[in-house]
């Protein structure tokens, strides 16, 4: 609860965090859920992912 810093966009986990959007598209798709998942690709023109 005292963490204030957001890593998810740090350069240094861009790998992992890859790794996890791929393994929840998956289970999206395995599963047949509903959920659409954000459209986040303006994150990633600006060069913030």
């Amino acid at each position: 609860p005292y963490e204030t810093a957001n890593l998810a966009l740090d350069g240094q986990f861009r790998n992992e965090r890859q790794r996890l959007q791929d393994l929840l598209a998956d289970w999206i798709t395995r599963t047949k859920d509903t959920f659409q998942l954000p459209d986040i690709s303006w994150v990633s023109r600006q060069n913030l992912m």
